[in-house]
C-alpha cells in the first residue's frame, strides 16, 4: 500500500491473509484536521513541500528514502511468508512505526533542505552552506521573463550591484565568525 501520491509515498505490507488488524499508521482520524499519527498525512506533507519547493531536486531525497524502505518492505513481506501467523500483527506494526517515522523525518529534511530558494547542506563539521538555486536559463527565456515586468534595465542593474556588494558583505562577516567547537554524539546523529 502507498497511502498518498506515489511519487511521494512508500510502499509498505499493510496486512496478511493472518494478521488480525491494521496498524494505526496506516489509518486516518478523520475527526482531526491533519492526523499525525497517520503515514498519510506525513507523505502528504512530504508530497506537497516538494511540489511547492524545488520539486526536481526534492525528489531525488524522496526516491532515496523510498529505495531504502521499499528494500525493507520487501525483506519485512519476505519474512512474514514463513513467519507464524501470531507474530503478524506485531512484525507489520513495527514496520509502519518505523515507517511512520522515516517519513516525517523525511518530511523536516525536505523543510530544511529546500527552504526559501535555497539548497541548505549541513558539513561533516557542521557547517551550514546555503546555494540559492533559480530557474534554468532556457525556462525564464520561455516564459519571456525579461519582457513581463514593466521595469527600466537600470532597476536590474542596480539590484545586482546591490546584491553583489550585500554577498561580499556577508563573505567579509562570515569569514570573521569564530565558530563554537561542536562534538557529535556518537548514538545519533545529533549535534551537541
Amino acid at each position: 500500500l502507498a497511502p498518498h501520491t506515489p511519487h511521494a509515498s512508500v510502499f509498505a505490507p499493510v496486512w496478511t491473509s493472518a494478521s488480525t488488524k491494521v496498524a494505526r499508521q496506516y489509518v486516518v482520524n478523520t475527526s482531526l484536521s491533519v492526523d499525525r499519527e497517520s503515514l498519510f498525512w506525513a507523505v502528504s506533507a512530504v508530497s506537497n513541500w516538494a511540489f511547492g519547493s524545488m520539486f526536481s531536486r526534492a525528489i531525488a531525497d524522496v526516491r532515496a528514502a523510498q529505495v531504502e524502505l521499499e528494500l525493507k518492505s520487501q525483506a519485512l513481506a519476505a519474512t512474514l511468508r514463513y513467519a507464524q501467523a501470531a507474530e503478524h500483527n506485531d512484525q507489520l506494526d513495527a514496520f509502519s512505526s518505523k515507517v511512520h517515522g522515516a517519513w516525517w523525518d523525511l518530511f523536516w529534511s525536505l523543510v530544511g533542505k529546500y527552504n526559501d530558494g535555497y539548497m541548505v547542506t549541513h558539513g561533516g563539521d557542521g557547517a551550514v552552506s546555503s546555494a540559492a538555486v533559480g530557474y534554468p536559463a532556457w525556462w525564464l527565456k520561455a516564459v519571456g521573463f525579461d519582457k513581463t515586468l514593466d521595469a527600466p534595465s537600470t532597476s536590474f542593474d542596480d539590484l545586482k550591484r546591490r546584491m553583489s556588494v550585500a554577498a561580499a558583505q556577508m563573505k567579509e562577516i562570515d569569514a570573521a565568525r569564530t565558530r563554537p567547537a561542536m562534538a557529535v554524539q556518537q548514538t545519533t546523529d545529533l549535534v551537541v
